[in-house]
């Protein structure tokens, strides 16, 4: 036995950390390509574009603001979920909330999918339009009480 541990144990150490070694390889050399792909990809969600879009809105708005929001992408479906958190990546540090959550008077941020008469869409939402800036984007004030 103790032959047999001398002789050939180490081998068969030597042969799994070959083994582990080759595999580590492979799945780094793996990892290092779909980065690679996804990098040519570009920006698959387009948080850039959203983040264009939304660059004139952070000039109405403080740092500190709380912004309501309102889309006509339902925020339950992915398309929509996805809009609403590239918005608030674009405005942090600015809190943005559902449009319900906003005080009387407070802003709320409309960023649509298209056009349409925004002044009538933050009408239905107790809005009133206070700047269009192109693109879908627009800002409403919450009505008073």
């Amino acid at each position: 036995m103790g032959n047999f541990a001398q002789d050939v144990m180490p081998n068969r150490i030597a042969a799994v950390s070959t083994a582990v070694a080759v595999l580590t390889a492979a799945a780094l050399l793996n990892l290092f390509d779909r980065a690679g792909e996804q990098a040519r990809q570009g920006d698959p969600y387009a948080i850039q574009r959203q983040i264009d879009r939304l660059r004139p809105v952070l000039q109405e708005l403080p740092p500190s603001a709380r912004v309501g929001y309102l889309s006509d992408l339902d925020t339950a479906d992915t398309r929509g979920l996805l809009a609403f958190d590239a918005a608030r990546y674009a405005l942090a540090p600015r809190l943005l909330v559902p449009a319900a959550g906003v005080d009387p008077g407070g802003r709320v941020l409309g960023n649509f999918s298209a056009p349409r008469d925004f002044s009538e869409a933050g009408a239905r939402a107790g809005l009133t339009l206070q700047k269009d800036f192109g693109n879908g984007v627009v800002l409403y004030r919450k009505a008073a009480r």
